[in-house]
């Protein structure tokens, strides 16, 4: 092999190897791209894995809102209790549509309950509400919140026999539904 056939031979070899070098850069960066897509599809996959409950989230969110915002303007009671009440309620099962009506019904039985107390006492009288039967007076009524007479009367149920008596107590106070307010 003369030198110029050798030098031919390296001219080829240094190319080829260029050629080599140019082919591995493009093998990396392909690699690099397939991770970066493969990312990003994940990332796309996620968020439409995640899209649906994240929109149950909020629509659980705002139901619960709209719930507290329904106990608040039936009853007066403060937002903070009205979200207390619902826990309570929804620990016991009732949803949080049906918890708004019954803790509508409480502040309801609440507010008739005081105007009776005051017009038996005006005659001298005891009032035969449902409060005053379980022993409750006006102060404790007038001077609780909603919440708090929720709690001293549901301490009262808890003394009394399983039965038609509390189920018939918890109706007259918190509506057909107030059976499951005891359970």
């Amino acid at each position: 092999m003369g030198s110029k056939d050798v030098q031919i031979v390296l001219k080829a070899k240094d190319e080829a190897s260029r050629n080599i070098g140019g082919v591995r850069g493009n093998i990396k960066s392909l690699v690099g791209d397939v991770s970066a897509l493969k990312s990003g599809l994940m990332g796309i996959a996620g968020v439409a894995l995640l899209g649906p409950m994240v929109m149950n989230v909020a629509g659980a969110a705002k139901e619960w809102g709209l719930a507290v915002d329904d106990i608040v303007d039936q009853t007066g009671a403060a937002g903070e209790e009205a979200s207390k009440l619902l826990v309570i309620a929804k620990r016991t099962g009732i949803g949080v549509e049906e918890s708004a009506g019954i803790f509508a019904k409480f502040g309801k039985s609440i507010s008739m309950a005081k105007d009776e107390m005051t017009k038996a006492n005006a005659k001298g009288e005891q009032s035969d509400d449902i409060f005053s039967r379980m022993g409750f007076t006006f102060n404790d009524l007038s001077r609780s919140s909603m919440y708090e007479v929720f709690q001293m009367v549901t301490d009262k149920m808890r003394g009394m026999a399983d039965g038609a008596d509390k189920d018939r107590v918890a109706m007259e106070m918190f509506g057909k539904s107030g059976y499951k307010m005891h359970d």
